[in-house]
């Protein structure tokens, strides 16, 4: 259960009720963990800010029409997988912050992404260059009781590393699709795309003379997929045999 706090914390409902902060709303789970989110799903810190000589940035989603912020290339590399990944309807950056009196002190945590799924699931995902538990045994027992505690509210909790985003050949494909994720299609592009699939999936190639060109099919293909109106099996990477399905 989650309750959300009101401007007086003696008053607390199991319904949402108005927050101490305008902009912010404060969750607490059985488990005396404080979540705290944006009332505009907004980042927790400022979007793309850099910290010292790493870089960072702004991501353009054409999947939730708003601006990501990102701190390091594997949260960037992140973004561009969850652009293209059919199996998430929305996601955003920074999406919390968690804060718990545990372990003998205070225990803070601000994931790198959310994931809304398409069945409904919540997943909060941290990005690492890369992760060795016994090089900082105290941020690793963090993020064990973190994961913990989204587990108990029904939330998938995971860790990826730098060369689990950029495994080859499915890097590649995320890449060339989400290169050509703003790509403009009309109605009549979609439709004539559901009929050469209202049989069955069909490789790639099979759907390129639908349009005048082989880029322009490919990019309107790919536009589509990031929408999520087909699903193009990147698997074995972005080529003519590749498996589209109509979602």
């Amino acid at each position: 259960m989650i309750d959300l706090i009101g401007d007086n914390q003696s008053q607390v409902s199991r319904e949402v009720i108005s927050s101490a902060h305008a902009d912010l709303v404060v969750a607490m789970a059985r488990t005396a963990v404080t979540i705290t989110q944006r009332r505009d799903g907004g980042p927790m810190r400022p979007a793309g800010r850099k910290r010292g000589f790493r870089p960072g940035g702004l991501y353009a989603s054409a999947k939730t029409g708003k601006m990501m912020g990102w701190e390091s290339r594997p949260e960037l590399w992140g973004f561009h997988h969850a652009e293209v990944d059919t199996a998430i309807v929305a996601y955003r950056a920074q999406p919390h912050t968690a804060e718990a009196l545990a372990d003998g002190g205070r225990l803070v945590y601000t994931p790198d992404r959310e994931d809304q799924l398409a069945d409904g699931r919540i997943r909060i995902i941290e990005v690492k260059e890369q992760f060795e538990a016994d090089r900082d045994p105290y941020y690793a027992r963090k993020l064990e009781y973190f994961a913990e505690v989204y587990r108990s509210l029904g939330w998938e909790f995971r860790l990826i590393d730098a060369a689990g985003l950029t495994r080859q050949p499915l890097f590649g494909g995320v890449e060339a699709v989400e290169r050509l994720r703003r790509a403009a299609f009309t109605s009549d592009d979609l439709n004539r795309v559901r009929e050469a699939l209202a049989d069955g999936p069909r490789a790639l190639a099979e759907l390129v003379p639908l349009f005048d060109s082989e880029v322009l099919a490919r990019s309107l293909l790919c536009a589509m997929m990031v929408g999520r109106y087909l699903a193009i099996d990147l698997s074995a990477g972005f080529y003519d045999g590749a498996v589209v399905t109509a979602l």
